[in-house]
């Protein structure tokens, strides 16, 4: 009696089917750089977003006029009233700063397996289709949930 079939690889006896054009040790890296793609960009994202908010308050210009201040005056400033005066206006502008955690970033899916696509393509030296970056990129995300 022969085995049962293989997913996806058709024919009901080992062996039987198309072979894959990529080694196993391929597919991981395909799936882990979807990833780190991903991640670098919606990294990006969160700083830009970050950055937008710091520009909204004052912050910047009160880090700049504290870091200006000579080291060795620094012990003395900080029991000045001018120390006193800086904390409190760092504590009014707080509030328009929002901390809010980054969300997941939308519509990235399809840019990132593209250019991973195109980077496997030149790495490994067979046409890598988006189809198959985005099964690898899969077969990635679950070995990370298996961890």
């Amino acid at each position: 009696m022969n085995p049962p079939p293989r997913s996806g690889r058709g024919g009901a006896r080992s062996g039987a089917g198309r072979k894959s054009t990529l080694t196993e040790l391929a597919r991981l890296w395909i799936g882990s750089e979807c990833e780190r793609v991903f991640r670098e960009i919606a990294a990006k994202q969160a700083k830009i977003q970050h950055d937008d908010d710091l520009a909204r308050t004052a912050l910047p210009e009160f880090w700049a006029w504290i870091n200006a201040k000579p080291v060795a005056e620094r012990e003395a400033f900080l029991q000045s009233d001018d120390f006193r005066e800086h904390q409190e206006s760092i504590a009014d502008e707080r509030p328009l700063l929002k901390l809010t955690p980054v969300k997941r970033p939308y519509g990235l899916r399809a840019r990132v397996i593209k250019q991973v696509a195109t980077a496997a393509s030149e790495r490994y030296g067979v046409l890598v289709k988006n189809s198959l970056v985005n099964d690898c990129w899969e077969e990635w995300r679950t070995l990370q949930s298996r961890l």
